[in-house]
C-alpha cells in the first residue's frame, strides 16, 4: 500500500473546482509546520489582506487553519472505498471564512475514509470572517460511500462581522449514502450572530451522529432529513445537557424537517430555560422517525409556546425501542398527521414544565393537538390530563397499551387489549391486531370502545367517583376487589361506574376478581350507576 504525504497542510484556494482522485492507501495531511494549528481566531491573524489566505507557515496557535483548508471553489477528495482509501488528516480542517475576505467554500468527500484531526482539535464548517466582507455559505459534502470520523465539528460556529451590510449566511453539512461520525461533541450556531445558520441535508443512506455527547445548538439551524436518512445523538445519562442528545441554547431559531423516513435519534430533545426572547423553533415530522433513548428521559422546554413538535399528514413515528425505555414528551405537539407508536419502552405525554431541571405539573401548558388517527403498535402510550382532545382517535395494537390520566375526553378507540391503572383497566376486543388501552381517570368519557374495566372498588367510593362511560360496547368488564392501601373492603354495595348515553348494562358481562376469602359478588344498575354487591359465602368457587 502506497503513502501520500503533505506534512505541510493543504490549501485549496481559487473559484475553480479542484479534484484529487486518491488510490489504494493511506494519505496524511498533518501540519507539523503550522504550530499547532488547533483553531480559528476572530480576528486575520496572519491571513494576507489582499487573497484572504495565510502565508505557508504560522506559529500561532489561533492559526486560522490547520492541515487542510478549503477557502474558496469546491474540493473534491475521492478515493476507491472506504476500506480502501484513507486519509489521516492532521490538526484543524477549515472550510470557507477566515479573514477579511469570505468566498463560497465546499468539501466533497466520496470513496474514502477520512479520519479527521487528533483529539482537541476540530473541523469548522465555516470560519470567522472579519467585518467588509460578503456572506457566503460553506459546505461539507460526505457521499458515495464514504466516512468522515471527527473529534468535534463545528458548524457556522464562528461568528461573521458583515459590518453595516450584514447579509444571512447558512454553513451546511450534506451527507448521503455516506457517514459523518463525532466522536465527542457537534456544535451548531453562534449565539451572538442570529444571521448565521448551520444546516443539515442528510438524505438516504445518510447518517449523521454523535458518539461522545450531544448536539448543541446555539443559534440558527436548520435540517432537512428524509429518506431513512438519520441525525443521531447518543448523549449520556444524567439531567446534564450531553445527557440529551438534542440540546437547545439561548436564542436558538430555526425548523428541522423530518420527512419520508426520516429520523431523528436521541436520548431526548431539551430547550434551555435561558431564552432571552420568545422565538419560534419546531421540530417538523411528516413521515418521519423520533427515536428516543434511555429510561427516565424527558424531551422538554421552558418555552412551550415557541418550542413544538408539528406533525405532517403524513403523521409522526415515535420509536421508544428498548422495553426498559421510559420517556416524557413536555413540549407541545400539534399538527393535522396522526401519531404512531412503536417499541417496546413506554413513551408518556404529559401536562408539565420544566422548571430548574425539575418537571413540575401546571394547567394549561401541553397540548396533544393533532388530527388524524394515533396508533400504539407496541409498549405503552400516556397522556396526562389536557393532552387529548375530543376528535383524537386511538388504534392499540396486541400487546401495546395506551394509558390516559385526569379528565379525558377521547373520540374513537379501536384494537383489543388490556386498560390498566389504578382505577380501571379496559381490555379492547374485537380487533385480532388490537392492544391495550389504559384510562387512569375516574371521570373519562371515552366512545367506540369494547373493554374489560379492573376496578380496585372500595365501599368508601361515592357514585360521583367512578368513571363515566358513553358510547361503549361493554363486552367484558372486570371488578378488581383488591384492597386498596389498608382499606379492608367490607361486604356491602359499592359503585363501580357510570352509565352514560350509548351504554347498556347486562350483569352477565361483569365479573369480579381479587375478592376477600369467602365472599361472592354480583352487579346492578341503579339511576345511571352500576353497583357491586359483596357479599359473605360459605364457600369459594375456582375456574381454571
Amino acid at each position: 500500500m502506497g503513502m501520500n504525504a503533505v506534512s505541510g497542510g493543504l490549501i485549496k484556494k481559487g473559484s475553480k473546482d479542484l479534484t484529487i482522485e486518491l488510490p489504494q492507501g493511506t494519505s496524511t495531511i498533518t501540519a507539523s509546520n503550522l504550530g499547532n494549528g488547533l483553531g480559528i481566531s476572530d480576528s486575520a491573524i496572519g491571513f494576507d489582506e489582499e487573497t484572504g489566505i495565510p502565508p505557508a507557515a504560522q506559529p500561532d496557535q489561533n492559526a486560522p487553519f490547520g492541515g487542510l483548508t478549503v477557502a474558496e471553489g469546491t474540493l473534491r477528495l475521492i478515493g476507491m472505498g472506504s476500506g480502501k482509501t484513507v486519509v489521516d488528516q492532521k490538526h484543524a480542517l477549515l472550510i470557507g471564512g477566515g479573514g477579511a475576505l469570505d468566498h463560497p467554500a465546499t468539501l466533497e468527500i466520496s470513496g474514502l475514509r477520512m479520519n479527521q484531526g487528533d483529539s482537541g482539535v476540530h473541523c469548522f464548517i465555516g470560519g470567522a470572517v472579519s467585518a467588509g466582507s460578503a456572506a457566503t455559505n460553506s459546505v461539507l459534502r460526505v457521499i458515495d460511500g464514504a466516512y468522515f470520523d471527527a473529534d468535534t465539528v463545528n458548524l457556522a460556529r464562528k461568528p461573521h462581522d458583515y459590518g453595516d451590510g450584514r447579509a444571512f449566511a447558512n454553513h451546511v453539512l450534506a451527507v448521503t449514502n455516506a457517514t459523518v461520525s463525532v466522536s465527542w461533541v457537534l456544535n451548531v450556531g453562534n449565539n451572538s450572530d442570529r444571521d448565521l445558520k448551520g444546516s443539515f441535508e442528510i438524505g438516504e443512506g445518510g447518517v449523521v451522529e454523535v458518539r461522545g455527547t450531544c448536539i448543541e445548538v446555539q443559534g440558527g439551524i436548520g435540517a432537512a432529513v428524509s429518506g431513512g436518512g438519520i441525525l443521531r445523538a447518543l448523549g449520556s445519562a444524567g439531567n446534564t445537557e450531553s445527557g440529551y442528545g438534542l440540546y437547545f441554547q439561548n436564542f436558538v431559531w430555526g425548523e428541522l424537517n423530518f420527512d419520508n423516513g426520516g429520523i431523528l435519534d436521541v436520548r431526548a430533545v431539551k430547550s434551555s430555560r435561558n431564552i432571552p426572547q420568545a422565538i419560534p423553533l419546531t421540530l417538523n415530522f411528516d413521515g418521519g422517525i423520533f427515536k428516543v433513548r434511555g429510561t427516565g428521559a424527558v424531551s422538554m422546554s421552558s418555552d412551550v409556546e415557541k418550542r413544538t413538535f408539528n406533525v405532517g399528514a403524513n403523521g409522526m413515528f415515535i420509536d421508544v425501542e428498548d422495553a426498559a425505555s421510559r420517556h416524557t414528551v413536555v413540549m407541545p405537539v400539534n399538527g393535522v398527521g396522526g401519531i404512531v407508536k412503536t417499541g417496546a419502552g413506554d413513551l408518556f405525554f404529559a401536562k408539565c414544565a420544566q422548571v430548574r431541571e425539575e418537571i413540575t405539573v401546571i394547567e394549561n401548558v401541553y397540548t396533544l393537538n393533532c388530527e388524524g388517527v394515533s396508533s400504539v403498535k407496541a409498549g405503552s402510550l400516556t397522556i396526562e390530563s389536557g393532552a387529548a382532545r375530543e376528535d383524537l382517535k386511538v388504534s392499540v395494537a396486541q400487546g401495546a397499551q395506551l394509558r390516559i390520566s385526569g379528565d379525558q375526553t377521547l373520540g374513537a378507540i379501536s384494537g383489543g387489549g388490556t386498560v390498566t391503572s389504578g382505577r380501571l383497566t379496559s381490555d379492547i376486543a374485537g380487533d385480532p391486531n388490537g392492544g391495550t388501552f389504559v384510562v387512569e381517570n375516574a371521570d373519562a368519557a371515552v366512545s367506540a370502545l369494547s373493554c374489560t374495566i379492573n376496578r380496585k372498588a372500595s365501599d368508601t367510593l361515592e357514585a360521583d367517583e367512578v368513571p363515566l362511560f358513553e358510547n361503549i360496547a361493554l363486552s367484558r368488564v372486570v371488578v378488581d376487589f383488591g384492597a386498596v392501601g389498608d382499606t379492608e373492603l367490607k361486604a356491602g354495595k359499592s359503585p363501580v361506574a357510570r352509565i352514560g348515553e350509548g351504554v347498556g348494562f347486562s350483569p352477565s358481562v361483569w365479573k369480579s376478581v381479587n375478592r376477600p376469602p369467602l365472599t361472592t359478588a354480583d352487579f346492578s344498575v341503579e339511576d345511571g350507576v352500576v353497583y357491586a354487591h359483596l357479599e359473605k359465602s360459605g364457600m369459594i368457587l375456582i375456574v381454571r
